[in-house]
């Protein structure tokens, strides 16, 4: 049994299976869709790749023995009888809430994970040199630039005085940080690849006991709203980002009894836990 994981390996699978092996592909993105939004500044080669791997998918699908989705939207478009849709929750076990109460902590907003323009860099950066002088409230980007020459860019926004950015750190250190956080941040660009996936991001601030600010993408806001965990907003809006971010370092109370609803939300919907079997 060959388990595969990216659209440029189904050749592979396919020669593999000629030899009677039994192939599973885990769907853990929308590959067409995240080609045409990686390539939106150069449309000729997302295009290119979109169509190639509907091609690959396609013969996938006529031939592999089972599939993984990531998401139900993903999962529609794999055959039924043969897709275990599996979302990728965080384990509530490692993933516990901080002991220091809201109030306690210092007045710092998380963003973990890849630091682009199309994940709202610009938009929070622009909330945040919005904030009043004597604000104390402080970003702190846990991930990478991508593509690397955006940190350049993003030092020099009026913005990046109230910003700390730690690059990559292990996942125990991550962990460690949020527990020293009042918000966590999952402010995404409603991009097609986007509004039909469920960011881990945002799972791991609610298991994390973190009141979250999150796209206003239905989907999102369902979860977020629908459990009282945090805030929706436009994610185009630096103010509407601002607004939210003042309310809950403003209102720790607030803050906290939404981190809690947050994290009783991951334990009975929203874990690895409900997901392993």
């Amino acid at each position: 049994l060959v388990h595969l994981h990216e659209p440029e390996l189904v050749p592979v699978g396919l020669a593999l299976r000629r030899c009677g092996i039994k192939i599973v592909y885990d769907a853990h993105e929308d590959a067409p869709l995240e080609a045409l939004g990686i390539n939106r500044h150069r449309p000729a080669k997302g295009y290119a790749l979109a169509a190639l791997w509907r091609c690959h998918l396609a013969l996938a699908v006529r031939t592999f023995d089972g599939f993984v989705a990531a998401t139900p939207d993903i999962a529609r478009g794999l055959p039924a009888g043969r897709t275990a849709t599996v979302r990728n929750f965080p384990s509530l076990e490692r993933v516990r809430p901080g002991e220091l109460p809201m109030a306690s902590r210092p007045p710092r907003i998380a963003y973990v994970g890849t630091i682009a323009v199309a994940r709202g860099l610009l938009e929070v950066l622009d909330a945040m040199a919005a904030l009043p002088p004597d604000d104390p409230a402080e970003l702190l980007l846990v991930g990478a630039f991508k593509p690397e020459n955006l940190e350049a860019e993003a030092r020099r926004h009026p913005g990046w005085t109230r910003v700390r950015h730690l690059g990559w750190r292990s996942w125990d250190e991550v962990l460690a940080l949020l527990d020293e956080c009042r918000v966590g941040l999952v402010t995404l660009h409603p991009t097609p690849e986007t509004v039909t996936s469920l960011p881990v991001k945002l799972f791991e601030y609610m298991a994390k006991g973190l009141p979250v600010v999150a796209s206003d993408i239905p989907m999102w806001r369902e979860i977020v709203e629908g459990a009282g965990a945090g805030l929706a907003v436009d994610p185009r809006d630096p103010a509407a980002i601002g607004r939210a971010l003042a309310r809950l370092l403003s209102s720790p109370d607030e803050a906290a009894r939404m981190g809690q609803a947050g994290r009783a939300a991951a334990v009975a919907r929203y874990s690895w836990d409900g997901e392993a079997a």
